[in-house]
């Protein structure tokens, strides 16, 4: 028998995201009483697969999808037409230039552009990176700027294979002009130095964590998000 949704379940009975990161996203964006938040997804990887926007797509949502792997370009387009998809194209920090984007195979959501990262998967797992090519890399601002007018869009997220903290670092916004929610994949080893710098550099607040995900939510909503008023204490 195929499961169908409970009418009680509010965003339906299907979630896309590895940990359950899109149910979490949109509760608080219903919260927040934003019915269609925009977004931009780096690191997409997937039109569907383990993919944080793929559920906000389904009700409704449009952003931007961006991953450097060029073999994506077609899938996206046809699961994804009314995004706007950019393959073959990379996001670094504060600097751009060309990069070599080593590759597991053509479609792994392991490739990378960090080589601590080819040598972790090597050590680790034994994987083996047979090729690598050239990828024009810009700073996650253009991208900004260049889709979105220089404004925000209400969510970010975040997978870069090892460069993170970088793309995080290198980016201009801060909580008061920044995305609504940011989900950014840090591993447990780095997610001390994430919050950190996402807490005291762009005064965000650490909501959770789910899996290799953080999620901070803008300092100033926290208490739209428990439908408190702004006088309330938590």
């Amino acid at each position: 028998m195929p499961f169908i949704a409970h009418p009680d379940q509010t965003f339906g009975g299907r979630t896309y995201s590895q940990n359950g990161e899109d149910l979490l996203i949109l509760n608080i964006f219903k919260a927040l009483e934003i019915k269609n938040p925009s977004y931009i997804d780096v690191g997409a990887h997937h039109p569907e697969n383990i993919s944080n926007t793929k559920l906000l797509y389904d009700l409704g949502s449009r952003g931007v999808n961006i991953d450097a792997n060029p073999n994506l370009q077609a899938l996206f387009d046809e699961r994804r037409p009314f995004d706007k998809n950019i393959m073959g194209v990379g996001v670094g920090g504060s600097q751009e230039g060309t990069f070599d984007y080593h590759m597991l195979d053509d479609y792994s959501g392991r490739n990378t552009f960090s080589q601590d990262e080819v040598v972790s998967n090597r050590d680790k797992y034994g994987y083996k990176y047979p090729k690598s090519i050239s990828i024009r890399v810009r700073p996650l601002d253009f991208y900004i700027r260049q889709y979105f007018n220089g404004i925000w869009p209400a969510f970010l997220s975040l997978d870069a294979e090892g460069l993170d903290y970088d793309i995080i670092k290198g980016s201009s916004f801060v909580s008061h002009s920044g995305p609504l929610v940011v989900c950014v994949e840090s591993r447990p080893g780095a997610s001390l130095e994430m919050v950190r710098l996402m807490k005291r550099e762009k005064d965000y607040f650490p909501l959770t964590r789910m899996g290799d995900n953080l999620i901070f939510i803008r300092s100033g909503i926290l208490h739209q998000i428990w439908g408190l008023g702004d006088d309330d204490i938590i």
